[in-house]
């Protein structure tokens, strides 16, 4: 009876055990398979900024270009003129300047604002992974002790009932023999 229990449990803990390492695994390649989204999503993103920021950049070098040219006009214009008009000049340019530093920071400032949120998804995406991980250790903890102490309690019935029967018999034998000890007499 004891190693048919025995080999109850063993297989009760070999399922558990394999079911428990199913689901680790299960979980495992879960967090593999988000890793290597998350490093194929960041890859994407990598690489579609630094299409946004080559674009920005030849946008920026054409307009560079441009006000190189024009500054240049202008300051043909500027060696007739008198000072009050090249010191006009001069601002205008520095407007330009300090308005294409703006337009890169507008540009850029969608970009990074998806850049975070995506991060902020992903990090609660393994934050929830993480949760019911800690979640399922709990659980199949829960189960161990569950099974440990419904087999102890199992042990501790069979012992029980292994004495209480043990009593029974010895009492039905002594019975028995006094029957027979009874009948020899009578005999």
């Amino acid at each position: 009876m004891t190693s048919e229990i025995d080999e109850f449990r063993q297989s009760l803990v070999a399922a558990v055990q394999a079911e428990l390492e199913r689901h680790a695994s299960a979980v495992v390649a879960e967090v593999d398979r988000l890793r290597e989204e998350t490093q194929r999503e960041r890859a994407e993103l990598r690489a579609e900024f630094a299409q946004h920021i080559r674009v920005l950049s030849t946008s920026a070098e054409q307009s560079t270009v441009r006000s190189d040219h024009q500054v240049q006009q202008v300051r043909a214009a500027i060696d007739s003129r008198l000072e009050e008009s090249e010191s006009r000049q001069s601002r205008r340019l520095d407007d330009m300047t300090s308005g294409l530093e703006g337009i890169v920071q507008a540009a850029m400032r969608p970009v990074l604002i998806d850049i975070k949120e995506d991060q902020d998804a992903l990090a609660l995406r393994v934050e929830g992974l993480d949760t019911n991980l800690r979640k399922f250790d709990e659980q199949a903890a829960r189960m161990v002790t569950y099974f440990n102490d419904v087999s102890q309690t199992i042990e501790a019935r069979q012992e029980e009932q292994g004495i209480q029967l043990k009593t029974d018999l010895i009492a039905q034998i002594d019975g028995v023999k006094k029957l027979v000890e009874e009948n020899d007499l009578s005999a």
